[in-house]
């Protein structure tokens, strides 16, 4: 290879590395953009007003002394229907079972073998501790306490 092809070879490696690298103005471009860019952080959400929240939550009618008054025409509340068997009195063929209710308006129940408790149910033995109660087909034994 002789000088002046040589010389040739490196002005063309010249040109087409100033053709194919980036220009100054697209460097100039990116730094420009990146010292612009804000590096601020984000404000952080701030706590609602305590304060406030506490002072509407006093001032409610949670918290007031006596449940106000039904409206006028409203339906009473339906009775407590909830009862339980309560124990066992006497023994053998006279034995009865007791029944008390939660609705302290509603009398307490003295039940004797073939009698139907309050939810329809039918006694079917009363031995010392057990009531024997038919639901369905089936028999339940139900575990008490004697009165006696």
């Amino acid at each position: 290879m002789t000088a002046w092809q040589r010389g040739a070879l490196w002005v063309g490696l010249l040109a087409l590395g100033a053709v194919l690298a980036p220009g100054a103005d697209e460097a100039g471009k990116t730094v420009g953009l990146r010292q612009s860019a804000s590096w601020a952080l984000a404000e952080m959400p701030r706590k609602p007003d305590q304060a406030g929240v506490a002072l509407s939550l006093a001032t409610s009618a949670m918290f007031e002394a006596e449940a106000p008054s039904a409206a006028p025409g409203a339906a009473a509340p339906p009775p407590d229907e909830r009862w339980r068997i309560a124990g066992v009195l006497g023994r053998g063929r006279e034995a009865q079972v007791v029944v008390s209710f939660r609705d302290p308006s509603r009398p307490t129940q003295i039940l004797r073998v073939g009698d139907a408790l309050p939810s329809g149910h039918r006694v079917q033995a009363v031995e010392p501790g057990t009531v024997c109660v038919q639901v369905g087909r089936k028999i339940l034994r139900i575990g008490v306490q004697a009165l006696d």
